[in-house]
């Protein structure tokens, strides 16, 4: 709750802001927009933030908890 803060993960599960519908399995990748993910699976792999943890069934921005290596 500190202003000067910014969480960040380095390895393990975290929850991430994604637009777009995204199902367990997806790759997510940096989208256009600062700060959100997207889905891509056709990406090189150097680019993938990490690996859905769940689903996500409609278009609007929302979390999903992603794998990261």
């Amino acid at each position: 709750n500190n202003k000067k803060f910014v969480p960040i993960g380095l390895v393990g599960r975290v929850k991430v802001k994604v637009v777009g519908i995204v199902n367990i399995g997806d790759y997510i990748v940096c989208s256009d927009i600062p700060g959100i993910g997207k889905v891509d699976n056709d990406t090189d792999l150097k680019y993938v933030v990490g690996k859905s943890l769940e689903n996500k069934n409609y278009e609007e921005m929302g979390y999903v908890t992603i794998f990261i290596k």
